[in-house]
């Protein structure tokens, strides 16, 4: 924990450090709009963005890297394992090894960002209502396509 007054060095630069995850490089139209709503919700510039996605080989959820904001882009999520199975083994989507909703919420909080939003635009895709109340983290807003957590003071 830092002293009070004292800044991240990402944050004395005007920059946060926001992991788009599920994104595409370069960013897709779809994409954009998300970071655009997100933007709000954060309150920073969003110029240094990490983009973690599956199909350029990485995986979130193994990662370890902290941030100051974290902002899922419609990750696959299906409550029916077999739904997932089907999918996976169609091609038609990807997902973690180690995909959980256990493991999401952990990972999520681990990365200590102050903001933490969830898409859920498409029709089997990880929600805030899927993950709960995060630990250390409060609700900012919830609706059918997005979900904002704030991490609590």
């Amino acid at each position: 924990m830092l002293p009070s007054g004292t800044a991240k060095r990402s944050e004395k630069r005007g920059r946060m450090k926001i992991a788009m995850v599920g994104a595409s490089d370069p960013l897709t139209f779809d994409d954009r709009m998300r970071l655009d709503v997100a933007s709000i919700h954060i309150g920073h510039a969003t110029d240094d963005l990490d983009i973690i996605n599956l199909n350029n080989g990485r995986d979130f959820l193994i990662e370890r890297r902290r941030y100051d904001a974290v902002i899922l882009h419609s990750i696959f999520h299906s409550n029916r394992p077999y739904a997932m199975k089907l999918a996976l083994r169609t091609g038609g989507t990807n997902s973690s090894l180690v995909h959980s909703i256990e493991r999401w919420r952990k990972r999520l909080v681990s990365t200590h960002a102050r903001v933490i939003v969830v898409w859920e635009l498409l029709p089997a895709a990880l929600s805030g209502w899927n993950l709960g109340d995060l630990p250390q983290y409060r609700t900012k807003y919830r609706d059918h396509r997005i979900t904002v957590y704030k991490r609590a003071a």
